[in-house]
């Protein structure tokens, strides 16, 4: 494209704080020769970012700098260079050359386009948004540039002389849409588009929130497909809004290009308000409400899970790395609520499968607690996992640093006095599998939670079913203690192995039932309810017995755990020792640490008890073949 010379007089506008400056050259005698020669005259106004109108952009940009260019189009945008080039050197705009293509004419239009990384060479022919001209290709990404000024119009006197006033800048707001759950490793391999984005107008936001390059792919005014750009929750896509004071977004396709898998989103349509940086900024959409499944911390025996959507965990030996097996199937053992209603089949967990050493689920957006099972191809168990459906737990820190613990029993999908959800599930010590607590606090009404299966008898303890591959093959069977060493564990002898629940190292044992970053307390005389009490002897009282709520406050007793006002410890009861059934649920709390009994009561495990009559004591040597509570202490 031919380039000639041309005369740039730059005048301030009377709002107008920029610095400019005059070039002089001989006027052409008519206008033809101007068309021919190229000198045109041009009188532009370039407005200061810090007057009035440009409140758009204050927020991301006070001041023009050394390097600063615009780029203006005349007539046609639709084209990959600019008709001139405009840069400031910190004092005044200087021009380069204008295209021999401009022909100017009175009331004609103008596209102005300020340059932020000031790279025009990067610009892409091939995709854009308002024509070639609106967008950047970065490390091959397009990306937009931060502020325009769209279809104003320019005056020429008819001779030789075009003026316009760029003091009017439209603030390109950018929208960031994180997809948690994703890897950020495989970032380039996603597009997100939006299918009802619409544009939105000016918006005011921090500087620090802005990203270097706003990222995006052949968007138009009312839709956009945006390429993915790797972020510490997931991976991030930018859209660019502009126009309307308001936009609301409906659906959104995401597209793993590496597969050609596409997913669907459909919100129920949320409204973002111009000016409203809150909404406007940091949109996040879980992995799991595009049907696909977002991974679960892990390794471990219990996943949390605290909204609707499809997830994933190894099929891994508990809290190892470790292969459970050659996987044929996986299925839902049973659902419950925890309360007297039943839950239907699927109700809190369905489509369960398993894929490439993972096992995948739906989960609806209920509370309550599942267990999914591995199966081999003869349909033996190979291992199971508890699916925890509640709201995150809260740490509670307890007195004397003794540690940092769940606000509620593992299994709890509520830690509020007198809520029978709070009770949880119970656990045989040594056993990661739960078994059912009581459908109500109180003792007269003592009765089982109701569930989507028919429980098993209770079996006794013998050589045969009193082992670790039995256990781990029936997990929803109570094993009553044995005669020789009262623990459900039978090794024919009073000696217990000791170590299921913590490893001889005292680090978390594969047998743990604790999500993962926490773990079983340590108990006895250095064990946290002990630390946090300041003292492992017992102690009665009657003023810390809650008789309404049935359980314990132990952010309010004469000796407490903690600063917290509600350390909500429920009398969940337990299950019995030597016939499976649930007794003192109301009356009395019993909860398991990971810590043994002293060496002459080896199969015994050291608990926390507390009962009606205001008796607490931190320190209790009880038998391992219980059904007790679990409490969780962060790692």
């Amino acid at each position: 494209m031919k380039r000639t010379s041309i005369i740039l007089a730059s005048a301030l506008a009377a709002l107008c704080l920029a610095p400019s400056c005059q070039v002089a050259e001989t006027e052409p005698s008519s206008p033809e020769q101007t068309a021919q020669e190229g000198k045109l005259k041009f009188n532009i106004t370039v407005g200061d970012l810090d007057g009035d109108s440009g409140a758009a952009t204050k927020a991301i940009k006070t001041s023009w700098s050394s390097g600063d260019k615009i780029n203006i189009w005349f007539n046609n945008r639709y084209q990959a260079t600019p008709d001139l080039v405009m840069t400031f050197d910190g004092s005044q705009w200087n021009c380069g050359e204008v295209s021999s293509e401009v022909v100017p004419e009175d009331g004609g239009r103008l596209f102005a386009l300020y340059e932020g990384l000031n790279d025009l060479d990067s610009y892409d022919s091939t995709e854009s948004q308002f024509g070639r001209a609106f967008t950047r290709k970065v490390n091959g990404v397009i990306a937009h540039p931060l502020f325009v000024k769209i279809d104003d119009t320019y005056e020429y006197d008819g001779v030789s002389t075009i003026s316009a006033v760029l003091d009017d800048w439209f603030f390109m707001t950018s929208i960031q849409v994180v997809v948690t759950g994703l890897d950020p490793s495989e970032a380039s391999n996603y597009t997100l588009y939006c299918d009802n984005l619409q544009p939105l107008g000016t918006l005011t936001v921090p500087s620090s929130s802005l990203p270097k390059d706003l990222y995006i792919i052949s968007s138009g005014m009312g839709s956009g497909k945006t390429a993915g750009i790797p972020n510490a929750d997931g991976v991030a896509f930018y859209f660019t809004l502009t126009m309307k004071a308001s936009a609301t977004y409906y659906e959104f396709k995401l597209t793993d290009e590496s597969s050609s898998q596409e997913y669907s989103y459909a919100s129920s349509g949320k409204t973002i308000i111009a000016g409203d940086y809150t909404k406007c900024q940091g949109i996040k959409i879980p992995a799991r409400k595009f049907g696909i499944a977002e991974p679960l911390d892990g390794p471990a025996n219990c996943y949390i899970v605290s909204g609707a959507g499809r997830y994933k965990f190894q099929a891994v030996k508990g809290n190892t790395t470790q292969s459970v097996g050659e996987v044929a199937s996986a299925e839902v053992l049973w659902e419950t609520y925890g309360t007297s209603t039943a839950p239907s089949v699927g109700d809190l967990v369905s489509g369960v499968s398993y894929a490439d050493g993972y096992i995948s689920f739906t989960a609806s957006d209920k509370k309550g607690n599942a267990v999914i099972a591995a199966k081999d191809a003869s349909g033996t168990i190979l291992w199971s996992w508890h699916i925890w459906m509640t709201d995150q737990p809260v740490d509670q820190v307890y007195n004397n640093s003794a540690g940092t613990m769940m606000d509620r029993n593992l299994g709890a999908t509520s830690a509020t006095p007198g809520d029978v959800h709070a009770l949880g599930l119970l656990y045989q010590w040594g056993r990661k599998d739960p078994f059912l607590g009581d459908s109500s606090i109180s003792y007269s009404k003592t009765k089982k939670a109701a569930s989507t299966i028919t429980w098993p008898s209770a079996v006794a303890s013998n050589s045969s079913n009193g082992t670790i591959a039995y256990a781990q093959a029936n997990p929803t069977t109570f094993i009553t203690g044995n005669s020789s060493n009262y623990d459900w564990y039978y090794t024919g002898s009073s000696w217990t192995d000791n170590t299921r629940w913590t490893t001889s190292g005292s680090t978390k044992g594969l047998y743990d039932p604790c999500p993962a970053g926490y773990r079983v307390p340590y108990g006895g005389g250095i064990g946290i309810w002990s630390q946090a009490f300041g003292t492992s002897s017992y102690w009665k009282t009657s003023s810390n017995w809650d008789s309404t709520n049935c359980g314990m406050n132990f952010g309010a007793t004469d000796r407490t755990l903690g600063s917290a006002s509600s350390i909500w410890y429920p009398a969940a009861g337990y299950i019995g020792y030597n016939n499976g059934s649930l007794n003192s649920a109301g009356l009395a709390g019993k909860y398991y640490s990971s810590s043994a009994g002293n060496t002459s009561e080896s199969s015994y495990a050291s608990c926390l008890v507390f009962q009606d009559s205001g008796l607490i004591n931190p320190d209790v040597h009880d038998l391992c073949s219980y059904g007790a509570s679990v409490r969780c202490l962060r790692e």
